[in-house]
């Protein structure tokens, strides 16, 4: 409830700028779905400024996502720009043996054939989908 309060009282008095900090951190999803149509809404007026560690969130609200790594900008753009330039789809981490893999690698092959090996060092096998 005090997430929702706190938007609620963020738009008050019509704002041209509105930032928020985490906005549906620790909602359940129906909630969560709520916030963003209404985040949805505010935007339409207005700028909305909010930080996210998820990115599910920022597919759904932003129109320009920055991405921050300890403090400095290290990319900027529309979320479709950024899952094309930086994205693999999924990785799947495996900690195998050296041994295995040869056999890992024929058998996550043989379930997509699209993967390929990302890294493998010290028995971590990385393997991007």
């Amino acid at each position: 409830m005090k997430r929702r309060l706190s938007l609620a009282m963020a738009a008050i008095g019509n704002p041209k700028i509105i930032l928020l900090d985490e906005p549906t951190t620790g909602l359940d999803p129906k909630v969560r779905q709520q916030v963003w149509s209404l985040i949805g809404q505010l935007k339409a007026n207005r700028s909305i400024i909010l930080t996210t560690h998820s990115m599910e969130e920022a597919d759904v609200l932003a129109d320009r996502v920055c991405v921050m790594v300890k403090g400095r900008v290290r990319c900027i753009g529309s979320s479709l720009f950024l899952k094309e330039m930086y994205g693999k789809g999924h990785r799947l981490t495996l900690n195998i043996d050296k041994e295995s893999y040869t056999k890992v690698e024929k058998s996550v092959k043989k379930i997509c054939e699209n993967a390929e090996i990302i890294d493998f060092k010290g028995g971590n096998i990385v393997v991007g989908i």
